[in-house]
């Protein structure tokens, strides 16, 4: 088993079901993650796909987004479930994976590859970024006429190239396993239960989903193509309605239903479908299934001469076995019966005109009078054209004036354009009166649409700044609480020093006939906070509680206090303490830069992606397609160096780096990229004594307990191999002493 490491994208072998749910360390960056116990969560490797997340659950496996590391693509995959992997189940899979493979259509979801790995088996098919016909009656309650028609179309284009190409039954047609692309294309997918004509026999296992269902698919008859058409009624029955034709508590009711009870008439639960809508769907649900249309080719006829009615553009319906792979926008087709009512009266006035002018020209009548006649007539049509496309432009400046939705706007804008573009050449006043009118309007119309996202721009500003608010909030709460646990442990720890103060008293009167060496160790013990600051350890003590100890605790303000105080106490080293008092300032800055700086460092490039936002101590990256958010404390050591860098532009990059390290607790580190800067070294020194001198006393007082400080001494110690061996070899030293 493979899983991709969150912070390096490192691929990690060799993990074993029974560590899921553990933390195990990546050997690459060394970084410590916690394994899901879904042994297919993001980040799961199956031969040559990482899984993203899963998109849904089929009927005999999970379906997950993935990316194909290869072909650098992403892809939908599906995994067959543990309960059917078995023979059975793998080669009802790989039936699957073969069908899908064979059809090349663009309605039906094409796969790309087949394989099996740590007992998961897999198939690869094209992703399809878009939602279910499911989601969307669910979103929308039904779906208008002629788009479901536009989808039940398309479905049975992808159907009939299955059965003539493979002579292939779907069995599974249901809107679940219809896909609407968002460029408007419909794709059919799961085809796990899929059989072809020639592997039907009398014993085969009855499949499929009981609302969809046709009838001889309950009795285990023969199937043909014509089995699909109902399960294909059954669904646009639901998307023009809304509503299943037969539901039922048990299978048993449904299973009646479909053989024995009528679906409700659709003008009956919706009076705007078409009687001819109705007696298409009602006859692909005949129960009988010579009842039904005879196959695909006949449905795809029917369907198109139905459209020929329903749709708002007959241009746009495909024929047969065309390819449609545009969405219908609905919202541009539709016109309204108003401004049809008033194109229809200016053709019929434009025809009246005509037939006037022809019957004139037929009698016989002098030719002055002719003549005369047609310049009447004329001119009489010129000026009922006009007052035609006069009345358009009122009924364009009203719609504008009463505009309530996008709909709206789309179908004004488009009659707009039309009558602009019929004025092109404007003849008299009147009509150049029109054609600034119509200008006028379409100005009216940009500033409407302008007002609308101005309009949501502020609201969404509010929002944003509310969100702002609740995190400020929350980190002042948590900023709160992390308080009070500090003076519960600064209260806990005097207690602790105190009894150690006790013992060791106690055992210097019991041991004060020690050697010097041992003397000179018992000095070292002295606990740092009973340090003597007026002898030689004084700096040491105002490193360590002056800059080190409330610098990893983020208590910048404590820092500044006790420095205040001790240059008071010691006016002679005024220029020591305030390059301390400097270094503090440095290392507030970074910590306000690593945890609310919005994107002012947007575009640094990390270990892990490039900053696209620091917001609430949380630091959100890009790498690539994959988006991903972690604590500065989970960043990788050079990532905050990155960081640091840019927010000390002025800086040598070594002193930025050095900053960083010190900001993150590592002072060995600190001082060896701080190089030539001896304060650098000198604050590791001294935080190192300390550890040194609680090691000792601890020494004392339990050995195993300071074994395992010691060991966890050394380790933090791994970034500065030298400071490593130097107090490796101390440690090694005083363990060995008696």
């Amino acid at each position: 088993m493979r899983f991709q490491c969150p912070f390096c994208s490192y691929h990690m072998r060799g993990i074993t079901p029974s560590i899921l749910g553990k933390k195990v360390r990546c050997p690459d960056c060394d970084k410590t993650s916690r394994l899901s116990t879904d042994p297919y969560a993001a980040g799961r490797i199956i031969g040559d796909f990482i899984i993203q997340r899963r998109l849904g659950v089929g009927s005999i496996g999970a379906v997950y987004f993935a990316h194909q590391i290869s072909l650098d693509r992403p892809v939908a995959l599906k995994v067959l479930s543990e309960e059917y992997t078995n023979a059975k189940g793998i080669e009802a899979f790989l039936k699957e994976a073969r069908a899908a493979a064979r059809l090349s259509h663009s309605n039906l979801v094409q796969a790309f590859g087949v394989g099996a790995e740590d007992n998961a088996c897999f198939m690869a098919m094209s992703f399809i970024e878009g939602e279910t016909v499911k989601d969307k009656i669910k979103r929308e309650g039904k779906i208008q006429v002629d788009e479901a028609l536009h989808i039940a179309q398309q479905v049975a284009e992808g159907l009939f190239f299955a059965w003539s190409e493979a002579g292939l039954i779907h069995r599974d047609i249901k809107p679940e396993n219809i896909m609407l692309t968002k460029d408007g294309t419909v794709k059919l997918t799961d085809l796990g239960l899929a059989i072809t004509e020639r592997e039907w026999h009398p014993d085969m296992e009855i499949s499929g989903s009981p609302s969809y269902m046709s009838p001889e698919q309950f009795t285990g008859e023969k199937l043909d193509t014509r089995s699909d058409i109902y399960s294909l009624g059954v669904s646009l029955y639901q998307m023009l309605s809304g509503k299943l034709p037969f539901t039922g508590a048990t299978l048993k009711t449904v299973a009646r239903q479909h053989f024995y009870e009528a679906a409700k008439p659709l003008n009956k639960l919706a009076p705007m479908i078409p009687a001819k809508v109705d007696a298409l769907v009602q006859k692909m649900m005949a129960k009988n299934p010579d009842d039904r249309f005879a196959n695909m080719e006949e449905l795809l006829k029917a369907i198109w001469e139905v459209r020929q009615s329903t749709a708002p553009d007959k241009e746009l319906v495909p024929s047969v076995h065309t390819i449609s792979i545009k969405r219908l926008d609905y919202g541009l087709q539709e016109i309204s019966k108003e401004r049809q009512k008033i194109m229809a009266d200016g053709k019929k006035q434009e025809q009246k005109t005509r037939d006037i002018i022809f019957r004139s020209l037929a009698i016989g009548v002098p030719f002055l009078a002719l003549l005369s006649a047609m310049f009447f007539f004329m001119a009489s049509g010129h000026r009922e054209k006009e007052l035609a496309e006069g009345k358009r432009v009122d009924a364009v400046g009203k719609a504008v004036r009463s505009l309530s939705s996008d709909k709206e706007h789309l179908e004004v804008s488009r009659d707009i354009d039309q009558l602009v573009s019929e004025l092109s050449d404007p003849r008299s006043d009147f009509e150049r009166e029109l054609r600034t009118r119509l200008e006028l309007y379409r100005a009216l119309l940009d500033n409407r649409k302008l007002a609308k996202k101005v309009r949501e721009l502020e609201s969404d500003s509010v929002v944003a700044d509310k969100n702002l608010r609740k995190l400020i909030s929350d980190n002042e709460e948590l900023s709160m609480k992390l308080r009070e646990m500090e003076i519960a442990l600064d209260k806990r720890e005097q207690e602790w020093r105190q009894k150690v103060k006790g013992l060791l008293a106690a055992r210097a009167d019991n041991e004060s006939g020690k050697s010097n060496k041992t003397a000179g160790a018992d000095r070292h013990t002295a606990s740092p906070d009973t340090s003597d600051e007026t002898g030689s350890y004084w700096k040491d003590c105002v490193r360590r509680k002056g800059i080190f100890f409330p610098v990893v605790k983020s208590k910048f303000a404590e820092a500044r206090a006790y420095l205040e105080v001790m240059a008071m106490k010691h006016p002679n080293d005024t220029v020591w303490f305030d390059e301390l008092m400097k270094m503090v300032d440095d290392l507030e800055r970074l910590q306000k830069a690593l945890t609310l700086s919005g994107t002012k460092y947007a575009g640094v490039q990390l270990r892990e992606g490039k900053v696209k936002s620091i917001l609430g101590g949380k630091i959100e990256y890009v790498n690539g397609n994959i988006t991903g958010t972690v604590t500065w404390r989970e960043l990788s050591p050079k990532s905050v160096e990155a960081i640091a860098v840019s927010v000390f532009p002025n800086l040598p990059p070594k002193r930025a780096k050095a900053l960083a390290a010190l900001f993150r607790g590592d002072a060995a580190r600190a001082a060896d990229l701080a190089g030539s800067d001896s304060e650098f070294a000198a604050i590791r020194d001294a935080v190192c004594e300390y550890r040194l001198d609680l090691i000792r006393i601890h020494r004392i007082l339990d050995t195993k307990r300071a074994k395992e400080e010691a060991i966890a001494f050394l380790r933090d110690m791994a970034s500065s191999p030298e400071t490593q061996a130097r107090y490796k070899a101390i440690l090694k030293k005083m363990f060995s002493e008696e």
